[in-house]
C-alpha cells in the first residue's frame, strides 16, 4: 500500500469544520448525505491508520533482518568463506575468496569447488563435505588448490553445516586459509631429516666396515698398528665431515622454526585483525538500536501530536452539536456512533504509540514506565497475574540503559503471553552487589532450551544487553516454567 497522504486528513478536517461553521438553527437542515460521507471517510481514514501500522512492522521487520544480514562484515574478512550445497557447488564467496583462487566472485558462483581443487586431493573434498553433513560438527581438512592462473598452494579448510528450521543440514560454511608457508617448512624439515638419517646410516656402515677390518688386522700382529693408524684417522675425518653435516642441518633448522615463528606471529595480527572487526560489527549494531528507538519515538510524537489531536478534536466537536440539539433521533444515533468510532480510533493511535516509543520513559523514567506496562499487561492479558519489586531508584540508571531494560522486559513478558501459557509472571528490578539487575520468572509450560535458541526473541533480546554492556543467562525446565536473569554494572 503507498504511504497515506497527511494532506488527507487535514482535508477532512476541514470539510468538518465548515459544516459546523454554518451552525444551522435547525440541526435537520444538514445535509443527510454530508454527514454520511463524511462518516465513511472517517472510517476509511481509520482503514488507512491501521494499513499504515501494518507497514511500519513490515518495515521494522525490514530492517532487522537487514541489519542481521549484513553487520557481520562478511566480505571484508581476512581469510576466504565459502558457502557450498551437498554437491559442493559454491553458493556464495566472499572477496578474500575470489582473490585466493584468482577468479571474479559473480563467476565463482553456482560453479563447481572441486575443479580447483588438485586431482590427487578431490576424493579428500568429497569426503569432507560428506562428514559435514552426516555429523553436523566442525571438519577441518588440508587441500592442494590450483587457482585460475594455474598456481598450486596448500590450504586449511574448516567447515560447518547450516541447518533448516526442521534441523536438517543443508549447507556448508567453510572458512580457507593459505597453509603454503607452512607446508613447505614441513617440507624441508622433513627432507632434513631425511637426510640426516641417510648420512648416519652410511656413517653406520663405513664404521661397521673399519671395525670388521680391524678385527681381521689383530690377526696380523704387525700390521696391526699401522692399519690401527690408519682406521683411526679415517675416523676422525668422517666424525669431523658428520658433525660439520649435523651443525649444517641443525643451522637450516633453526632457520625452519623462525619461519613457523614468523608465521605464528602473522596469524596472532590476523585474529587482532578479527577481533576488531567484531567490535565494529557491535557498534554498528548499537547504532541501528539507537536509530530504531530515535524513528519509534519520532513516529510516536507525529502520531500524538497530528493524528491523535485531529480525532480528539472531531470528538469534540460532534459531542458539541449533539449536546445542541436533540429533535432528530436517527441523527442523534448517527452521532452517537461517530462519536464511538472516533473514539475507537484515537484508543487505537494512543496504543500504537505506546508500543511504538510510551512517553512516560522518557518523561518519568523507568520505575513508571514498567509500572504502567505492567498495568497494561494485566489488563490486556486478564489470564496472567503480574508480581513486581523494584528496589532502585531513577538516578541509577542511565537514560540509554531505561531503553534496553525497558525493551527486554517488554519482549520477555510478550513472549510469556503468547508460548508459555503461564497465569503468573515476577518481575524484580533492583540494585545488588554492585549491578542493575532484572530477573522475569514465570510458572508456565517451560520449553526445549535447543530449539528456544532459534526462536522466542531470545537472540534479539541477548543482543540488546550484550550491546548495552549486560549480561544475559536464562533457564527453562519442562512443566515448571522459564526464568529469564540480566545484569548490567552500576556506572
Amino acid at each position: 500500500m503507498d504511504s497515506q497522504d497527511p494532506s488527507k486528513g487535514v482535508s477532512l478536517r476541514k470539510r468538518a469544520e465548515k459544516i459546523l461553521s454554518q451552525r444551522p438553527q435547525d440541526l435537520r437542515k444538514i445535509p443527510v448525505e454530508d454527514i454520511k460521507r463524511l462518516i465513511h471517510e472517517l472510517d476509511v481514514y481509520q482503514i488507512e491508520l491501521d494499513m499504515q501500522n501494518d507497514e511500519l512492522r513490515k518495515a521494522q521487520a525490514e530492517i532487522e533482518q537487514s541489519r542481521a544480514k549484513y553487520v557481520d562484515l562478511y566480505d571484508f574478512a581476512p581469510i576466504g568463506y565459502f558457502t557450498f550445497d551437498q554437491k559442493g557447488m559454491i553458493l556464495e564467496a566472499n572477496l578474500a575468496s575470489a582473490k585466493l583462487l584468482d577468479v571474479e566472485r559473480s563467476l565463482l558462483l553456482r560453479d563447481p569447488f572441486i575443479r580447483f581443487v588438485s586431482p590427487e586431493f578431490r576424493s579428500t573434498f568429497h569426503l569432507h563435505l560428506e562428514r559435514v553433513f552426516s555429523t553436523g560438527t566442525k571438519e577441518t581438512c588440508e587441500l592442494k588448490l590450483i587457482n585460475k592462473g594455474g598456481n598450486s598452494f596448500y590450504v586449511s579448510l574448516e567447515s560447518i553445516s547450516s541447518k533448516d528450521s526442521e534441523g536438517r543440514s543443508i549447507q556448508c560454511r567453510s572458512a580457507i586459509s593459505d597453509i603454503t608457508g607452512r607446508k613447505h617448512a614441513e617440507g624441508e624439515l622433513q627432507k632434513a631429516h631425511d637426510e640426516l638419517e641417510i648420512r648416519v646410516q652410511e656413517r653406520t656402515e663405513e664404521l661397521v666396515s673399519v671395525n670388521k677390518a680391524l678385527e681381521i688386522e689383530i690377526t696380523e700382529r704387525k700390521q696391526a698398528e699401522e692399519a690401527l693408524r690408519h682406521r683411526t684417522f679415517e675416523l676422525q675425518q668422517l666424525t669431523e665431515s658428520l658433525e660439520k653435516r649435523v651443525q649444517e642441518r641443525t643451522s637450516e633448522l633453526s632457520e625452519a622454526v623462525e619461519r613457523l615463528q614468523i608465521e605464528i606471529v602473522q596469524r596472532e595480527r590476523l585474529e587482532h585483525t578479527l577481533r576488531e572487526s567484531e567490535n565494529q560489527v557491535r557498534f554498528f549494531a548499537s547504532q541501528c538500536l539507537t536509530a530504531q528507538e530515535t524513528e519509534r519515538k519520532r513516529i510516536a510524537g507525529e502520531l500524538h501530536d497530528s493524528v491523535a489531536a485531529s480525532l480528539g478534536a472531531i470528538k469534540f466537536s460532534v459531542e458539541k452539536i449533539l449536546g445542541q440539539k436533540e429533535e432528530d433521533e436517527s441523527i442523534q444515533r448517527g452521532l452517537r456512533d461517530l462519536i464511538t468510532k472516533v473514539q475507537q480510533a484515537n484508543e487505537e493511535t494512543r496504543r500504537i504509540m505506546a508500543d511504538l516509543r510510551p512517553s512516560i520513559l522518557d518523561d518519568l523514567g523507568i520505575v513508571p514506565a514498567i509500572n504502567w506496562f505492567c498495568r497494561e499487561y494485566e489488563k490486556t492479558y486478564s489470564h496472567i497475574r503480574v508480581e513486581k519489586q523494584i528496589d532502585l531508584s531513577e538516578s541509577d540508571v542511565t537514560d540509554s540503559l531505561k531503553t534496553a531494560i525497558f525493551r527486554v522486559s517488554q519482549e520477555a513478558m510478550n513472549n510469556i503471553a503468547k508460548h508459555s501459557k503461564a497465569s503468573l509472571v515476577s518481575l524484580y528490578l533492583q540494585k545488588e552487589n554492585g549491578k542493575i539487575e532484572l530477573t522475569i520468572q514465570d510458572n508456565g509450560q517451560g520449553f526445549n532450551l535447543d530449539t528456544a535458541r532459534r526462536g522466542l526473541g531470545l537472540s534479539s533480546m541477548r543482543e540488546r544487553t550484550e550491546l548495552s554492556g549486560g549480561t544475559f543467562d536464562f533457564e527453562s525446565i519442562i512443566g515448571k516454567g522459564t526464568v529469564i536473569r540480566v545484569s548490567w554494572p552500576l556506572t
